[in-house]
């Protein structure tokens, strides 16, 4: 007579992984039936995400040699236009990072 195997996951655990492949399958369904240009859409978008968090990291690195590294300081005689120049840039790049994101759910949650 066999013995049962144990459980390796939970029956819960295994619908939310069955939930998930469906909910994918639907959406790659859904993105077919939208047409092929959805896809150069993707990319000039992911384009343009990463340009402004390339911005935002350049900002956050600028300003943490500033904040935290003596070196950086020294070359710069007007260091606090410089520093506040650089909280302008991070700003806006988080702001435009923020609008992407919130065009991104509207498009594709409505």
């Amino acid at each position: 007579m066999l013995k049962p195997k144990k459980q390796i996951i939970s029956d819960e655990s295994a619908q939310k992984f069955l939930d998930t492949i469906a909910r994918i399958k639907k959406q790659r369904k859904e993105n077919k039936r939208k047409g092929s240009n959805n896809h150069m859409v993707n990319k000039y978008f992911q384009a343009t995400k990463a340009h402004f968090l390339s911005k935002k990291l350049e900002a956050e690195a600028v300003l943490d040699t500033y904040f935290n590294n003596s070196v950086g300081i020294g070359e710069h005689s007007e260091l606090l236009v410089e520093v506040n120049q650089w909280v302008e840039k991070l700003a806006s790049a988080e702001d435009a990072l923020g609008v992407l994101d919130r065009y991104e759910q509207r498009k594709y949650h409505t």
